[in-house]
């Protein structure tokens, strides 16, 4: 491992800040790491533990896997060896035998590895709970996307982004400069490079040694071209970013029951849902995702599915509601009680009354079987956040004033501006 006082302390420390607004769920969820052995996979394999040391995120977990193109048994021993003294031992090394496996299916040496590797990976990643990390670049991406264009494979100029909801790669984040500050100060490390990296009788290889440095002659910037086609939140320039903005993202957002109503395709559902997760600054939904999710619009039924980033919730005739596991909705309420009022925060709303602490006023919240006055009647409060359509996940939060022993009204208000509390007349 590097020392602790590294050069690269400073590029890894402006890289986490980049990356620790849109991208929280870092802070919670343990990484599985793709190390090739090269020099980019020793990279983020050190920014990992970098993020561990410096601000306790979960220690990674490295995954590698040896094609048997050419490694040889004392490089295999010493990836082994590297991963048993990382981790207490809880990292994965995988031996396959690309080239035979390659011939049976009849794809290529590169593309049997990544079937291979990406299957291998998301295995352990489920049965972590865990995401995937990669060391792909701005770099890369220009291979990828000349090599596209060449071969006519599409025009998708958003490929590779930095997270795709299962994929993250904080490389891509790095300015040229910082970049190559990288691979001059990883040089004394040990790495593994593939020999066939150079070899050219690979596509990829013949872009990167013959047209990536003509670009590079004329003046290309990578990280500029990738910004500027990638032009999502967590892509601007974090430094001119506006204070205000994270405060002005809602705590949730809702799709319209009459919207779901006439979605009839996952790609339309896809859309919509990419479309509502940018506006509170999420990433796009993962296909499994959408696939599950468009599963249960067809069904009609209700539903609370949770991705790594956000909870979706719907019940039957009600909106969809997208609330990020960051929002404020699940933190507790501050509550301010003074001899003559009452005063709630939660969600960024606020709610006061002059009720006094005396007078057994106090704040509660929902407990089996617990009714509330209504009309004359008592009423089930469940039933009054069912007919409210408030996700289940959020109904314990939500504040309720009680006298004594009675709840006497439910501040809907605070989990949504746009409802009244129940009931309205309750100082009747």
């Amino acid at each position: 491992m590097l020392a602790m006082d590294n050069p690269l302390d400073r590029i890894f420390t402006n890289l986490w800040n980049r990356i620790i607004s849109p991208y929280s769920f870092i802070k919670n969820f343990q990484a599985i790491l793709s190390f090739s052995g090269g020099k980019d996979s020793r990279i983020v394999l050190e920014f990992y533990n970098y993020l561990h040391r410096n601000y306790n995120i979960p220690k990674p977990i490295v995954f590698h896997l040896a094609h048997n193109i050419r490694e040889t048994s004392q490089e295999k021993l010493e990836i082994q060896n590297l991963l048993l003294s990382l981790n207490d031992g809880k990292n994965y090394f995988r031996s396959k035998n690309i080239p035979k496996l390659s011939k049976r299916i009849k794809k290529s040496l590169e593309e049997t590895g990544r079937i291979v590797r990406k299957n291998e990976l998301n295995k352990i990643a489920k049965s972590h709970n865990a995401y995937l990390v990669t060391g792909h670049h701005t770099k890369d991406y220009i291979e990828t996307v000349l090599i596209n264009l060449i071969r006519d494979s599409g025009t998708n100029f958003t490929t590779m982004p930095t997270w795709d909801g299962n994929i993250f790669r904080p490389l891509t984040l790095l300015t040229d400069a910082e970049l190559n500050d990288c691979y001059k100060y990883i040089s004394n490390v040990q790495i593994w490079e593939d020999e066939t990296n150079q070899s050219d009788l690979y596509f990829r290889n013949r872009i990167r040694k013959n047209i990536v440095p003509l670009l590079e002659k004329e003046g290309i910037k990578f990280d500029r071209v990738y910004q500027n086609l990638h032009d999502d939140v967590e892509h601007l320039n974090f430094e001119e970013i506006c204070p205000q903005m994270k405060e002005d993202i809602p705590s949730f957002i809702s799709i319209a029951h009459s919207t779901c109503s006439i979605i009839h395709s996952p790609s339309l559902w896809k859309k919509t849902l990419d479309l509502h997760l940018r506006l509170i600054s999420l990433s796009p939904a993962r296909g499994s995702t959408v696939r599950e999710t468009f599963k249960f619009l067809q069904e009609k039924k209700s539903f609370e599915y949770r991705t790594k980033e956000f909870l979706l919730s719907k019940q039957t005739l009600g909106p969809a509601f997208i609330i990020p596991f960051n929002s404020s909705c699940y933190d507790e309420p501050q509550i301010d009680i003074s001899e003559s009022k009452l005063q709630v925060s939660w969600n960024q709303q606020v709610w006061s009354e002059n009720l006094s602490q005396e007078d057994g006023y106090h704040i509660g919240f929902i407990q089996d079987g617990l009714r509330i006055a209504h009309n004359k009647s008592m009423k089930e409060v469940s039933e009054i956040f069912r007919e409210n359509t408030i996700p289940k996940s959020i109904r314990k939060y939500i504040p309720i004033v009680f006298r004594k022993n009675e709840a006497i009204l439910i501040l809907l208000s605070l989990w949504n501006p746009e409802l009244q509390n129940f009931p309205k007349d309750w100082k009747k």
